[in-house]
């Protein structure tokens, strides 16, 4: 019995572990198909990981649109992406992370929007993650603007 739960708390770490990648098959031309981010690297391969923000980023929405809940109205912003695909091109590691759904606890429900829109906007990368952290200002010694690289 005590061996049962064991197992089964097991499996429940791996499913969430499985989960929290938020990795799910997409086209093999753009996005590496593993289980893990860390499984796709080879630090002699790749020159940078880029985590990305998708909303007011890659995206804009219309004036007085609060973004929170209106994700399928996003405007791409096709300069920015291909800012971010050059990277790609360039052999960075690009993942999209996303503060999508936190606020609501939709973050599940809204990953395939999001998949969607990255795919018909024509974003390469290698990874889609959910959950970023809600907050106003970010202070990092690596934080970058997209308006830096250009």
């Amino acid at each position: 019995m005590v061996r049962q739960r064991r197992s089964n708390r097991r499996d429940i770490f791996l499913v969430a572990s499985m989960l929290s990648t938020n990795l799910r098959p997409k086209r093999k031309a753009r996005i590496a198909q593993t289980n893990t981010l860390s499984a796709t690297l080879n630090f002699w391969e790749h020159k940078m990981i880029y985590f990305v923000d998708i909303d007011k980023t890659i995206c804009d929405y219309p004036d007085g649109i609060d973004v929170v809940g209106n994700y399928h109205r996003a405007i791409p912003n096709y300069h920015n992406i291909e800012l971010i695909n050059e990277l790609y091109r360039a052999g960075h590691i690009i993942v999209y992370w996303t503060a999508r759904g936190m606020k609501t606890s939709r973050a599940a429900e809204l990953y395939s929007l999001t998949a969607s829109q990255l795919m018909k906007w024509d974003c390469s990368y290698h990874e889609l993650r959910m959950g970023k952290p809600m907050y106003d200002r970010i202070i990092d010694d690596k934080a970058l603007r997209i308006e830096e690289l250009e």
